[in-house]
């Protein structure tokens, strides 16, 4: 039961593949708000910071800034020492102009989460 899960030849301790799991939803949730919002497609051209994102999508600068935090965490996004954002190689598969861009994807899956799980507890949907 204590057994750690084995990743590329790594042992993971399961109290950080349980963390992984529980952090899945809000990756989840933030990839939907920077793929539903363009962010990609506005740092193809380089760097800008939440507040011009922000400007750029209608967005609250704050709560913004700290979605794409979250994403930086895990490497979807990289911030400098300046508060400025850019892409990384996994955020360039959010580009709605690449081959293979995953942004719809990320969208739509979203979306169909939502609506397909159940209702637990009353609460709403």
């Amino acid at each position: 039961m204590s057994e750690p899960n084995r990743t590329a030849g790594v042992d993971i301790p399961p109290p950080v593949t349980m963390l992984q799991m529980i952090a899945g939803f809000w990756v989840s949730r933030a990839l939907y708000i920077a793929a539903k919002l363009g962010i990609a497609d506005l740092l193809k051209d380089g760097p800008k910071n939440s507040e011009a994102l922000a400007q750029a999508t209608g967005m609250h600068a704050p709560s913004l800034y700290r979605v794409l935090r979250a994403l930086a965490s895990v490497g979807v996004f990289a911030e400098d020492e300046h508060g400025r954002f850019a892409l990384t190689p996994l955020a360039a598969t959010l580009r709605s102009d690449v081959p293979g861009s995953l942004r719809a994807f990320a969208i739509a899956e979203r979306r169909t989460r939502r609506r397909s799980l159940p209702r637990m507890g009353g609460g709403p949907a």
